[in-house]
């Protein structure tokens, strides 16, 4: 993507350097998610459904699954055999559906929330850092990107 700087408009240089930032910022968490799964024995692509499988409350069906990484079917199947191989998921019962299954993190899980605990620290104080309405101003803007991006 290309950084288009407008110098003579205040409002548009911030967008700009806003927008650099943001595409900087992709490649460096991409990197740092690969980065993790090798230390951890995971291609990056687990490493994708691991961070949607928990971030994202309740324990999905597999179906579920597919649809939030927009992984095709298959190659979900394969990324969760991996996972439940290394003992990371684990298939469950659905409560509400005795036919149907659901995929939940294991306590193992903790390993790798244990990895990235350096980052979510940093996070944590560099977002501390920040006035309570700076801090919103944050929220709201990285809210409002992820809704961009679906």
């Amino acid at each position: 993507m290309l950084h288009a700087v407008h110098p003579d408009e205040p409002g548009l240089a911030v967008a700009d350097d806003l927008l650099l930032a943001f595409q900087q910022l992709i490649p460096a968490l991409v990197l740092l998610n690969e980065r993790a799964a090798g230390t951890l024995g995971l291609l990056s692509v687990d490493m994708q459904v691991l961070h949607i499988l928990t971030l994202n409350g309740e324990a999905p069906t597999p179906k579920e699954l597919a649809a939030r990484t927009e992984l095709a079917p298959s190659t979900l199947a394969r990324v969760l055999a991996r996972l439940e191989e290394r003992g990371l998921v684990r298939r469950v019962q659905n409560p509400r559906d005795g036919r149907s299954v659901k995929i939940a993190p294991t306590p193992r899980m903790n390993r790798i929330r244990d990895h990235f605990a350096p980052y979510a620290k940093a996070v944590t104080a560099l977002t501390r850092s920040f006035a309570p309405a700076e801090q919103a101003a944050i929220r709201r803007f990285l809210r409002d990107l992820l809704k961009i991006t679906h």
